[in-house]
């Protein structure tokens, strides 16, 4: 059992820390080594909205996806017509 106990640690694949922006606190879920399986979720500090993947996943070949770690900006009509629009619609464009 202490073999199998050592193999599986082993090739347990870990991820870097998944990232943090600005105005914003990241929770990993569960807490400890950042492994796979492991979500890291994104909240932004009050009167700022989060642009981006609200949570993120550590696969099993050490990447997170989504890709891309998302940024909180100031909230405003403004901001929300930029985020709602102009960004998935660059994205749009960017995968055809």
């Amino acid at each position: 059992t202490n073999s199998l106990s050592f193999l599986l640690l082993q090739t347990a694949q870990t991820c870097g820390y998944p990232g943090s922006p600005a105005h914003a606190i990241v929770s990993m879920s569960p807490q400890g080594p950042i492994q796979s399986g492991t979500t890291a979720t994104y909240n932004c500090d009050n009167g700022y909205e989060l642009l981006g993947p609200a949570r993120r996943t550590c696969n099993e070949n050490g990447t997170w996806t989504p890709l891309g770690i998302p940024f909180c900006g100031k909230s405003s009509d403004t901001f929300s017509l930029f985020a709602f629009i102009v960004i998935p619609l660059r994205c749009y464009l960017h995968n055809i």
